[in-house]
């Protein structure tokens, strides 16, 4: 409640109880175009399922009022959260956690960190934080999905929801964008075969489906798109999304293809025997 407090605050969300004089420069204020900076950071992989492609996040920093926050959309922390990542029952939602706290857990664990500035105007940095603010109350009611609602999807889908009358145009998209997902999984999966082989499994009866280019993006990739796309507003006149970037720590952990060890041999088994079971559960109901 505190952060929330502190956003509406700052954004000049008027049903607090500050004089008209402190709304009217808190207002002054955030049409510059300094007052909040508008960061996509991306974390490298780890050497588990959760995190074999990266994560990404959201940073919005005002500087005027010492607000620093990393926004990320995770699974709902509990200790059955890998089991039900697994069968797919997961819930998920957006959270914030304090830029330097945020970077420091990565840090730790030996993942890059990088971040690359967005180049939205005042009022769009506003409703993001706003919508941001809005998703964080609502907790974690989002039902996960490893290929359409995850970390990267969902922070495409808040930034384009905070575009005022402008849409973001995509120049180059990579061509296992527009191919089925077990494509893009052989892709994006060459430092680990065997989560290759575990993601395969996992998606079984949706391997090959296309998608879309929005929730099939991993960090690393979207990053990429968006260096080379373009804001365009109702004229036509167009600027980029992305004006500039830089390495906050280098990845330090090696990524790894070991043989299947007894972890991953387990959850192979938890994902072949829920597979199974969905696909026997989906032919009695046709026979019914």
């Amino acid at each position: 409640m505190l952060t929330r407090l502190l956003l509406l605050l700052t954004l000049w969300i008027g049903s607090l109880t500050v004089s008209a004089q402190d709304a009217d420069s808190i207002n002054q204020a955030a049409q510059h175009p300094e007052f909040i900076h508008v960061y996509l950071v991306t974390i490298g992989p780890g050497n588990d399922a959760v995190s074999a492609y990266g994560h990404a996040a959201i940073r919005l920093q005002c500087e005027s009022k010492q607000l620093d926050f990393c926004f990320s959309f995770n699974m709902s922390d509990t200790g059955l959260a890998p089991l039900k990542f697994v069968a797919g029952t997961a819930k998920a939602g957006f959270q914030a956690v304090p830029t330097d706290r945020f970077v420091e857990q990565y840090r730790q664990e030996g993942r890059a960190v990088s971040e690359y500035q967005l180049n939205l105007l005042p009022l769009e940095e506003q409703q993001l934080w706003r919508l941001l603010d809005e998703e964080i109350m609502k907790g974690a009611y989002w039902k996960y999905d490893f290929i359409t609602v995850n970390c990267t999807s969902m922070c495409v889908w808040i930034i384009q929801r905070a575009l005022t009358g402008e849409r973001l145009v995509c120049r180059n998209m990579p061509p296992a964008l527009s191919r089925p997902y077990k494509e893009l999984l052989h892709e994006i999966s060459a430092h680990s075969p065997w989560m290759e082989l575990f993601f395969n499994i996992r998606l079984f009866s949706r391997r090959n489906d296309i998608g879309t280019p929005d929730a099939k993006m991993v960090p690393d990739v979207l990053a990429a798109v968006w260096s080379d796309s373009q804001i365009e507003d109702s004229a036509g006149n167009q600027r980029p999304m992305i004006v500039g970037s830089r390495t906050i720590c280098q990845q330090a952990v090696a990524l790894t293809s070991p043989l299947v060890t007894p972890r991953m041999a387990a959850w192979m088994v938890v994902v072949v025997v829920l597979a199974a079971g969905g696909m026997l559960w989906r032919k009695r109901k046709r026979n019914v």
